[in-house]
């Protein structure tokens, strides 16, 4: 991972979000423009082909704020 451009750095402040990497920030981009949900996993650190997303806490909201 690595900062994102800084045109994209730029349309996400615009945006209303924080940049925070290439990875990051591209997913977020995708998310505001698509009106869904996109999520990115590192392929070298998953075992087997299938992902199992596990409900979230009632109440929490996770944030990849710096």
């Amino acid at each position: 991972m690595q900062p994102s451009p800084v045109w994209l750095q730029y349309r996400l402040s615009a945006l209303g979000l924080n940049p925070i990497s290439n990875i990051v920030d591209m997913t977020n981009l995708l998310m505001a423009e698509l009106p869904q949900p996109t999520h990115a996993f590192d392929a070298d650190k998953l075992s087997g082909d299938t992902i199992f997303i596990r409900p979230r806490i009632r109440g929490a909201v996770p944030r990849l704020e710096r």
